[in-house]
């Protein structure tokens, strides 16, 4: 991953080339949009990326479309109130196919008309917020269950970093071992949160879990006065849109091809939330 900030006559803009997934992201830009647009595709196919992902304002949808754009969702108050609107443009007939969006879209419709599960507990699990000293078990767990994965999960070192950096994790603990986790990665500038690396160990994804740890994460992103919340779920994972649908998230959209998960370069479901909102 490489940041680079653009300063030029017409715009600033902060770029991310997000080579593992063969993606360029235009993550912040003030001034004239087609331009920081025109650069970021650039750099996209300088770089051999397929995708350019934009978060748009909503003065520059004409510009978007303009520039060959195409909206895939919208992030909710993400800009410190404001909408963020995603745009991508393919740099490759291949990054703009899927042969899954009928069945991600049915997907969708069936975890719609489930009721929602009861509250399961078992002794002997803590639930806590996760420090640096639970590196090691936290990547042990996303090791075991990813092959694959945008980020470094498997690296203690990473994980460390993420916190220092001011990400939160919040872990759920059996006989001294990290059975599922989950992370807001804050975005202190805008004053939004991307609820991500959720996982849980096979043999406990009966108890709910990850649904438990994201209240807890809410509740932590409220204290530091961060209300808008979004997530990003693999569109063929019935379970993670569940949870995301039962804890009040709202599904705004689909990424399409957007990263490497698991085995494949995956469609990702674009889900929001407003903290402010949310009853108590």
């Amino acid at each position: 991953m490489e940041v680079i900030t653009l300063k030029k006559g017409a715009f600033t803009a902060e770029i991310v080339l997000d080579h593992g997934n063969q993606r360029t992201k235009l993550e912040n830009y003030r001034g004239d949009f087609i331009r920081a647009a025109k650069e970021a595709v650039q750099l996209a196919s300088l770089h051999r990326h397929t995708k350019v992902i934009a978060k748009v304002k909503n003065r520059d949808l004409s510009a978007a479309r303009e520039a060959l754009f195409l909206q895939e969702g919208i992030l909710h108050h993400y800009f410190g109130g404001s909408d963020a609107w995603l745009f991508s443009r393919f740099l490759s007939e291949e990054r703009r196919q899927t042969l899954t969006w009928v069945e991600e879209d049915t997907i969708l419709l069936s975890i719609k008309k489930k009721d929602k599960p009861a509250e399961v507990s078992e002794s002997g699990i803590t639930i806590r917020k996760a420090g640096q000293n639970d590196a090691e078990k936290l990547a042990a767990l996303y090791g075991s269950i990813f092959t694959l994965y945008p980020v470094p999960l498997f690296d203690p070192e990473y994980i460390k970093e993420s916190m220092k950096n001011g990400n939160i994790y919040f872990a759920a603990e059996k006989d001294g071992a990290v059975i599922s986790a989950a992370s807001a990665e804050i975005n202190r500038t805008f004053a939004n949160a991307e609820i991500s690396d959720c996982a849980t160990h096979p043999e406990n994804r009966s108890q709910r879990l990850i649904y438990r740890i994201i209240n807890m994460l809410e509740e932590e992103l409220r204290t530091e006065g961060v209300y808008c919340t979004y997530s990003l779920a693999r569109a063929r994972s019935a379970g993670m849109n569940a949870v995301l649908l039962n804890s009040g998230y709202h599904y705004t959209g689909r990424l399409l091809n957007n990263c490497w998960i698991l085995e494949s370069l995956e469609n990702m479901n674009i889900w929001c939330k407003n903290l402010a909102k949310t009853p108590f």
